[in-house]
């Protein structure tokens, strides 16, 4: 019984000391819990508003945006081209930045400007790039939404968290399946249904 006494209030001793070593870590570096960041709509968005750009045109207009590095083409020693994703859509970036948080699969903000490069390609010109989640495990060597990054079924079912970062059609399907499930739930319940769950995973419940 002293025994586990004195392992509680060792325990609460380095509680109360982690919580004191994060309250002078926020206050030196001024940390803001939650902080709130502003980013543009959606690409979709962000493309119809500067659908008029002509080749080579840069616009001096300051757009946030933010989404996972799928892809990435060294175009000479200080120029990169890449394609950012979120949700199933993509967007071109070029940076000169030759920083580590450049990186096939990391979730980054990037602020910049709207450029068109001179082949048409309407993309985001980074002025600044800040890193929201570095990502350990390595993407296939091409992943791009317009073909099938996996083709191995078991693997594709294995790691659906892979499918759905390189697999355009497979966001898809999730998406519409969402629909479906709240377009039959709200007619259901405005018919007057109750909705329940019940145990189908157990054999013992339900059964005397």
């Amino acid at each position: 019984m002293i025994k586990m006494r004195s392992m509680i209030l060792k325990f609460k001793q380095a509680t109360y000391s982690k919580v004191s070593e994060f309250s002078e870590f926020t206050q030196l570096s001024k940390f803001t819990k939650y902080e709130y960041r502003k980013y543009s709509d959606s690409y979709e968005s962000f493309k119809s508003r500067y659908s008029t750009i002509q080749p080579g045109q840069t616009i001096n207009s300051h757009e946030k945006i933010k989404g996972r590095i799928i892809s990435l083409r060294d175009m000479s020693k200080h120029l990169k081209f890449g394609d950012i994703s979120l949700n199933g859509q993509t967007l071109q970036f070029v940076t000169k930045f030759n920083s580590d948080f450049v990186k096939r699969g990391n979730i980054v903000e990037i602020c910049g400007f709207p450029y068109r490069t001179k082949t048409g390609e309407l993309s985001i010109l980074i002025n600044d790039i800040k890193i929201l989640k570095e990502y350990k495990i390595l993407l296939p060597p091409s992943a791009r939404f317009d073909k099938n990054n996996i083709e191995d079924p078991f693997l594709k079912y294995q790691k659906r968290y892979l499918d759905l970062i390189t697999n355009h059609s497979s966001i898809a399907t999730f998406q519409k399946r969402s629909l479906i499930i709240q377009f039959v739930r709200n007619y259901l319940i405005n018919e007057g249904f109750l909705e329940v769950e019940t145990p189908i995973l157990s054999k013992g419940w339900g059964v005397k």
